[in-house]
This record gives structure tokens, C-alpha cells and sequence, in this order.
């Protein structure tokens, strides 16, 4: 009996959408960074997330290192949350050079139809 709870219950929650089961580590999200700067000129040029990582905490380095191409991780909530943050921290990389920086966020999960796309766009102080 208790084994048939043991398989019926993740079937019949998957199935609904929602139940007691046990997701910590289940789902995950595949993810890229794309970081555009601006010259005065109104020029686009691309910059490497990677650059970033080099002045960020060590828990933050892993949403940036090789996130110019997608990767997999399991929550990319706080690299949402602070994308302004380190549209900021790549204007100060430029020294001067960049007057905007934008940054996208894309992200794909299995469950997602479409990917999530989050976007900021911060001007540089001179």
C-alpha cells in the first residue's frame, strides 16, 4: 500500500500541476547574459559577461562566467533581480568609453513554452 501511495501521488501531481512532491532540485533553467554598451556615438559593441565576473562576489561569478552562451543552473532569480546592478558595474569597466549599457537576460526552462526575457538599460554617469 504504501509503495503504491509512493508512485500514485508524484503521477497524480504531475498530472493536476501541483502536489506534495519533492521539487528542491528538480526543475532547471537554461540561461545566456547578452551586455551591449553604447559609445558616444550611438555605436553598439558587445561586451563579455565574463569581464564582469572578475569584480563580483564568488557567488555571483558563476551567472557571469561563460554566460554569453546559454548554460544550465537552477535558479537565476538573482541574476534577474540585479541585472541594473551589473549594467552599472559594466559602465564602470569602460572607463568613460560607454555613455548606455544594456543587458538581456534570457531564459529557457522545459515547462516554458516561450523563454523569459528580462531587459535593462542603464546610462552611464560620465
Amino acid at each position: 500500500m504504501f509503495a503504491a501511495i509512493l508512485v500514485i501521488l508524484p503521477l497524480a501531481a504531475r498530472l493536476v500541476g501541483w502536489g506534495p512532491t519533492y521539487t528542491m532540485y528538480a526543475s532547471s533553467v537554461w540561461f545566456r547574459v547578452d551586455v551591449i554598451a553604447e559609445d558616444a556615438g550611438g555605436h553598439a559593441y558587445p561586451l563579455a559577461p565574463t569581464e564582469l565576473a572578475q569584480q563580483v562576489t564568488p557567488s555571483a561569478v558563476p551567472f557571469l562566467a561563460g554566460g554569453d552562451h546559454f548554460r544550465r543552473t537552477y535558479d537565476v532569480a538573482p541574476l534577474r533581480h540585479h541585472l541594473d546592478d551589473l549594467a552599472r558595474l559594466a559602465c564602470k569597466t569602460q572607463h568613460g568609453r560607454a555613455k548606455a549599457v544594456s543587458m538581456t537576460l534570457f531564459e529557457r526552462t522545459y515547462r516554458a513554452e516561450t523563454p523569459r526575457t528580462s531587459r535593462v538599460r542603464v546610462v552611464c554617469e560620465s
